[in-house]
């Protein structure tokens, strides 16, 4: 699976970046950066999620198991229902991540 997640990885950044263009046209990028800084910086442990993705479903099994604290964040319910201002936080958020992974 994760070998085929990392061919699909170029075709995942164009469409972040065309939904956050689309969507997110009017949103203030650097009032958006200042927000992840904020939540980035609230715990130790900060994960964004989806409602409705089995992923986010199972890293947050795996972060509940180990009984650390951590501060949890949804997106939305899953990528392709995000508005604009979320759609530009998932680029962003793309962008700090070395996969790129979002």
């Amino acid at each position: 699976m994760a070998n085929g997640m990392t061919l699909l990885k170029p075709a995942f950044v164009a469409e972040a970046k065309l939904q956050a263009n689309l969507l997110g046209g009017s949103v203030d990028k650097a009032a958006v950066l200042k927000e992840i800084e904020a939540e980035v910086t609230s715990k130790p442990i900060v994960i964004y999620t989806y409602t409705l993705s089995p992923f986010s479903t199972e890293a947050l099994a795996i972060l509940d198991s180990t009984g650390y604290e951590y501060k949890q964040i949804e997106l939305g319910a899953e990528w392709f229902l995000l508005g604009g201002k979320d759609s530009v936080k998932r680029l962003l958020l793309s962008e700090k991540v070395e996969t790129g992974a979002t």
